[in-house]
């Protein structure tokens, strides 16, 4: 199984251990390919087309957010099951997806900053995580793979207010399929979702806005 990283991601050692524990404890052996900037991809990605990978798991990162498409153009071309850290991946054909509700969050940061307008001081606000994530399957990408998404995986999916764009069964590789899930869930320990105490809520906003310009080195801190 291969996982596509950056390295100089702000916390991207923690995606690394996690993703190392999660591959120890089900016994998969992991390949890992980094690309620090769009001109590096082609040559990652080239790479992972040689080494044959069985599989593609993307960690976290505005680099790969900002070149989700060609990203998930290749893994359809190669006919590789690829999971994704959040649904944008599979609005444009990729296979799955699992992380936190970036909507959800933004609302609930509304409430911080309604609290903020009546006089609360930032400093006395409690930190909060993120408490709603999506795990989303596009049966249509499976189909042109030729997976078969089981149907208590569908049920999973939708329990967890994900979305299913498609209603077919498919066939071949569930277990590659399955090992993705649990190596990306698994991503987002405890440990992950507070990296280095950062409020999660700031490090969100500062994830999805630094996709609008070049890769910046740490977050300032939250908004």
């Amino acid at each position: 199984m291969t996982v596509l990283r950056n390295p100089t991601h702000p916390v991207g050692d923690v995606f690394l251990r996690e993703t190392q524990a999660a591959g120890r404890a089900l016994g998969v052996t992991l390949q890992y390919f980094e690309a620090r900037d769009p001109s590096q991809l082609d040559s990652a990605l080239s790479r992972i087309e040689k080494d044959r990978a069985g599989a593609l798991i993307v960690t976290p990162d505005p680099l790969f957010g900002s070149q989700r498409k060609r990203i998930v153009d290749f893994a359809e071309r190669r006919r590789l099951p690829s999971m994704f850290f959040y649904k944008e991946f599979v609005d444009d054909g990729g296979l799955m997806s699992y992380g936190p509700s970036f909507p959800d969050s933004y609302r609930r940061a509304a409430a911080y900053v309604d609290k903020i307008i009546k006089g609360a001081k930032p400093a006395d606000l409690p930190v909060e995580q993120p408490i709603k994530f999506e795990f989303i399957i596009n049966l249509k990408a499976a189909k042109q793979i030729g997976l078969t998404i089981p149907p208590n995986v569908r049920i999973k999916s939708l329990s967890k207010g994900s979305t299913l764009l498609t209603a077919k069964d498919m066939k071949k590789q569930i277990a590659v399929l399955t090992l993705s899930a649990m190596l990306l869930a698994l991503c987002f320990s405890a440990e992950a979702q507070q990296p280095m105490k950062v409020p999660r809520i700031g490090y969100l906003n500062w994830f999805l806005l630094s996709e609008l310009g070049p890769h910046p080195a740490v977050p300032p801190g939250p908004p």
